[in-house]
Order: structure tokens, then C-alpha cells, then sequence
């Protein structure tokens, strides 16, 4: 499951309308955004609902006093925008059962929400419609440590295996004022938006949401495929003569080697003659065509995983993008890719 962040003063509705039609089907905002304090945040909130109709969730941030503005002037009758809302450890558990009732829970992951499930369970309380949450971190250095997010993570879905868990990656157009992107994980304040999707599945997170203002198409793309299909899409450039091979689908083969991944794909489709072209050093992402000289290797389609000497063999044809670059390690026995222009 895939979400996206709109922030109440900055709200995008093409791209609001775009990340829904990509199948991006939760929202989270904050009705506490220190830059916002001026904003009719409830207005901005009501029509955010209207934007985005019934079939996605608004999960929503409040502070205990906004939950008291909330019961006492408005009345969650009234109330149309608050289809999940995250609770803080400040907030006692007869509010948060009573607002259950309504919506959904959203707690905190990384601190005492395992406790809070506990005691909603020993009340009998339904928690299938809760939520946790880890939490973004703006600032370099604070993010959470990836042992203590894997075992916080283990913890709670060994005592509540249907509970979902949520957590962030970065996007591609960063949120202010730090502009160092709102992920979960410290380690993946810097890496490709894919690579971090990786990392929280592996750590059990059911649902990833996408912390920053926006997330390119590409990137999206670049989720979608390998989502729906298992398949890394990279981004590379190549000779004119070599156009043929975007949007291929290839895999890599089933023996893995050390040095290079090489596709099945191409050797078994052409057969053409290839002379010597372009002999020069590869560097890591490095696509190459082995060339005659490599008798039946000719025709072998190969991406370097290292920096690699020139081989009068070889023939140098493109390269992967270097933002791209570290999606090489996603591609193992049998893992299907394609080349797509950058």
C-alpha cells in the first residue's frame, strides 16, 4: 500500500488528482505544522475531503488541544475530514476508544504504541481499526535507527498480527524549512525512494507513505513496476543504434556473478554481427555488447556492478543514470529490468 503527504497551505490538486490516479489511496496531513499556525486548517481540511471524496483516507495529525476544539466547538457529527487520526502519548484511552468509534486510530510506532494496543485489547476494544505510525524526521541525524524500527516492528506484529504499520520515505520535491527530506529511517534520508520502500518492507511497514510536497512521475513509475510486476526500471542512456532496447523487459540470469548482471534477454534474441566499437573502461552501471572477439559471447548484454577495466571484447553502448545507480542492487537471480529514458 502506497500514500502521500499534502500539507493544508501548499495543496496541489493536479498532483492531489495524479497520486490517486496512480492508486496512491491514503493522505496523510498535520493540523499542527508550526509554519501553518495562520491557517484555517479545518476549512483547508473539509475541502481536502471534498477534493479526494470517500475512497481514500485523510489520516490526520492533532495535538490534544486541537482534539479539544474539535469535541467542543464542532462535534464529530459535524466533522467530515477526519477519516483517521493519529494520537500522541499525551491523549488518554478513553479519547482515543471514543473517537475509535468514528474513525480510525493511528499511534505511535516507535514509542508506546504496543503498550496502548495492549490496554485498548484487555478493553475490548476492536483493534482492527487501528493504525501505528512512525513518526518523519526533518532534521539529519534524528531519524530512527534501523535495528531499533526492525524490532520495534517485530513486536508488534508477534502480538498484533493485523494491525498495519506505517511508516515514510522521501520524496523528490523536499519540504521546507530544512529541506533534508521527511523519512523514517536515517538511513534513508539519502537514497533512491525505491531503495527505502525496499527497506520498510523488509521491516514488515504495510503501508509506505511518501513524506515530502511531491514525488516525481519517474520515481512513481519506478514503484509501480516494481510493485506490480518485480520488474527495476532504470533510467539510462544509450548509443543511437541501441534506441531498440527501451522498455524491453530482460532479467537478469539465475547464476548470479560477482561482477556484472547479465541479461538472458539479448543473446537468445540477436545474432547480428558486433566488431569492436567503443572499447573503453566501464565504471560501475556501465551497459555493455560483447563483440565478436568473445566468440559465442557475442551478443551478450551485461551491466557492470563495479568499476571495470577496458576489454577490446567489449563494447561500451550507455550507462545508467547516477541517481539510478544503486538500483543495481535490487536486481538478483531472475530479477527482471527495463531501460527507460531519463
Amino acid at each position: 500500500m502506497l500514500g502521500f503527504s499534502v500539507y493544508l497551505s501548499q495543496i496541489n490538486e493536479a498532483y492531489v488528482h495524479q497520486m490517486i490516479n496512480r492508486g496512491f489511496n491514503t493522505i496523510f496531513t498535520s493540523l499542527q505544522i508550526p509554519e501553518e499556525v495562520h491557517l484555517d486548517k479545518f476549512a483547508k481540511l473539509r475541502a481536502l475531503k471534498q477534493l479526494v471524496g470517500q475512497d481514500v483516507t485523510i489520516i490526520v495529525d492533532i495535538n490534544p488541544e486541537l482534539f479539544d476544539f474539535i469535541e467542543s466547538e464542532i462535534g464529530y457529527d459535524k466533522w467530515s475530514g477526519l477519516d483517521a487520526i493519529r494520537f500522541d502519548e499525551s491523549v488518554d484511552i478513553t479519547r482515543i476508544m471514543n473517537w475509535g468509534s468514528h474513525s480510525k486510530v493511528v499511534l505511535n510506532a516507535s514509542t508506546d504504541g504496543l503498550n496502548i494496543l495492549r490496554t485498548l485489547s484487555g478493553n475490548n476494544f476492536d483493534c482492527s481499526n487501528v493504525v501505528v505510525m512512525h513518526n518523519y524526521y526533518p532534521r539529519p541525524e534524528t531519524g530512527l535507527d534501523s535495528e531499533y524500527f526492525s524490532k520495534q516492528n517485530n513486536a508488534l506484529k508477534y502480538k498484533f498480527p493485523d494491525v498495519k504499520i506505517m511508516a515514510f520515505i522521501c520524496g523528490t520535491e523536499l519540504r521546507g524549512p530544512v529541506y533534508k527530506g521527511l523519512p523514517t529511517l536515517e538511513d534513508n534520508r539519502a537514497v533512491h525512494p525505491l531503495i527505502a520502500y525496499k527497506s520498510l518492507q523488509r521491516a514488515q511497514v504495510d503501508l509506505v507513505v511518501v513524506g515530502d510536497l511531491r514525488i516525481s512521475e519517474m520515481i512513481v513509475d519506478q514503484l509501480e513496476e516494481w510493485i506490480s510486476n518485480e520488474c527495476v526500471l532504470l533510467r539510462v542512456k544509450l548509443t543511437d543504434k541501441y534506441h531498440y532496447l527501451y522498455g524491453v523487459e530482460q532479467n537478469n540470469r539465475l547464476d548470479v556473478a560477482r561482477d556484472v548482471i547479465r541479461s538472458e534477454f539479448h543473446r537468445k534474441n540477436y545474432h547480428h554481427e558486433v566488431t569492436p566499437h567503443n572499447c573503453i573502461s566501464r565504471p560501475k552501471g556501465t551497459i555493455t555488447i560483447d563483440n565478436h572477439l568473445y566468440g559465442r559471447y557475442m551478443n551478450e548484454l551485461q551491466i557492470t556492478k563495479k568499476d571495470l577495466p577496458d576489454n577490446e571484447a567489449v563494447n561500451v553502448i550507455g550507462s545508467i543514470i547516477e541517481d539510478d545507480l544503486s538500483l543495481i542492487e535490487l536486481i538478483g537471480s531472475g530479477t527482471k529490468f527495463k531501460f527507460v529514458k531519463e
